[in-house]
């Protein structure tokens, strides 16, 4: 009896075999969770702007001697801010003076004084006039080609802007460049038509342009960033800086009301006069 309770103690019960024998089963690793195989979304990249080839002549547009007479077409290093032909609140009330002076002292200044900059250690280049410069980008060095490209293009189209604009504007052009317009466009009211949807078209920064080859003919363009109609062997005629900093604190977020404003301020005999200079024989 005391031997029969003994063993009754000492060896463990079917049931608890049983449980035990279930414990020490092996459980089975989960499997591992596959990665998806589909593709991940492709990087959108930038496209880089292209740059005009060398040497290349379309359109008649000498890449040496321009028969254009702004001094900007033939300025060299070492470039300066051009002083304002009118007062910084001569444009008031379409363009503010504060606006004019931050414009014409910081940004414009801050374009010679990069491009200086870029140019400085390329004696070779010094001797280059900025339209041809600018018109053979290409031909560049890569190190300072992009600086040449944004900062001699906002030297070169601002020193243009502050040429195309005049107190006490006329509202239209007349003569020559009068009836070309017309006969490109169908009439001034659709020239400016299609010039406003230019300059509001423009994302982020830019500027809207009247543009002429040697032949005369016009176009309405729009360029990104401080890039220059001349890269493009195109005669600039007028022009309009949609960058913010040309508006934003009169104007805020309101572009349409800045370019309905400018309309204002064109100093259409200077236009006028640039197309007979890039037309004439």
């Amino acid at each position: 009896m005391r031997i029969c309770l003994l063993l009754f103690i000492l060896l463990p019960s079917h049931t608890t075999l049983h449980a035990t024998t279930k414990r020490q089963k092996t459980v089975p690793p989960r499997k591992a969770v596959q990665a998806p195989t589909t593709n991940p979304a492709p990087i959108t990249k930038t496209t880089p702007r292209p740059v005009a080839a060398s040497n290349t002549q379309t359109n008649n547009i000498s890449t040496t001697s321009p028969q254009m007479k702004e001094s900007i077409y033939h300025a060299t290093y070492p470039f300066s801010l051009p002083a304002l032909p009118y007062a910084y609140n001569a444009l008031e009330p379409h363009i503010d003076e504060r606006t004019m002076n931050i414009h014409h002292n910081k940004h414009h200044q801050g374009y010679v004084d990069n491009l200086n900059k870029a140019l400085k250690d390329h004696p070779t280049l010094h001797k280059k006039t900025l339209f041809e410069l600018l018109s053979n980008l290409s031909a560049l060095p890569a190190s300072i080609r992009d600086a040449v490209r944004n900062h001699g293009g906002g030297h070169f189209n601002h020193s243009l802007f502050w040429r195309m604009m005049a107190p006490n504007a006329l509202q239209a052009p007349t003569g020559t460049l009068a009836k070309k317009i017309k006969q490109t466009f169908g009439s001034f009211e659709a020239f400016q038509e299609q010039f406003n949807k230019a300059a509001k078209s423009v994302f982020g920064s830019g500027w809207a342009w009247l543009v002429t080859d040697s032949n005369g003919n016009l176009r309405v363009i729009a360029t990104h960033n401080q890039d220059s109609p001349v890269s493009n062997e195109q005669i600039p005629l007028l022009g309009l800086d949609v960058w913010e900093h040309a508006y934003y604190l009169k104007y805020q977020n309101q572009r349409s009301s800045y370019i309905d404003a400018w309309w204002h301020v064109i100093n259409w005999p200077q236009v006028a006069s640039y197309y007979e200079q890039a037309t004439r024989k």
